[in-house]
């Protein structure tokens, strides 16, 4: 991690820089974000925000689109924008669960 930047409620609450890193220069986040995507798509899911990676994102962002967005919108699921690992561990839960349910109140 070369830059920490945390906002609450649009003000920022923690700005730091590492090793030499700016945090006012462009830097390279893929890897962070996929894993922050993956954290927030999974807390939606779990708190049934969302049902899950196959929803449209298109759903999610009618107030950001243009009026004529592109057709191929409509195509883009939650799980092609977030890490293709979520995706897997969700099915494999699916599949676990269809073969060995569990109610939520039982201990793991």
């Amino acid at each position: 991690m070369r830059t920490l930047q945390v906002g609450v409620n649009g003000e920022k609450f923690v700005e730091q820089a590492l090793n030499g890193a700016s945090t006012t220069k462009a830097t390279n986040v893929k890897s962070a974000s996929k894993t922050l995507i993956a954290a927030v798509t999974g807390a939606a899911s779990e708190r049934g925000v969302i049902a899950g990676v196959d929803e449209r994102i298109v759903d999610y962002l009618k107030a950001a689109l243009s009026d004529k967005p592109d057709a191929r919108l409509g195509k883009i699921i939650l799980g092609n924008i977030n890490s293709p690992t979520l995706m897997i561990a969700e099915k494999a839960a699916e599949m676990i669960h269809l073969d060995h349910p569990i109610s939520r109140d039982q201990p793991v």
